[in-house]
């Protein structure tokens, strides 16, 4: 996991290395972008990506939930 700045002036943790989009829900998924002042996080909710194309998937995809942890309903 790592931590990226966002386009909004937010920060949002990230895994390290890309998945295909297919293997990541669309909430989940951002791709990093050069800027003058660096690299930036943005999400890419309701683009239409080709299934194999890279995004670093959110950390919470990633993170097993703990068994007495509250459960959110989607």
């Amino acid at each position: 996991m790592r931590v990226w700045p966002t386009e909004y002036d937010r920060w949002v943790a990230l895994a390290t290395r890309p998945l295909p989009a297919k293997d990541v829900p669309e909430h989940h998924r951002w791709r990093l972008v050069e800027t003058p002042a660096g690299c930036v996080a943005v999400r890419l909710r309701g683009a239409r990506l080709l299934p194999d194309e890279p995004v670093y998937p959110h950390h919470r995809m990633l993170c097993v939930p703990e068994e007495d942890a509250p459960r959110r309903a989607n």
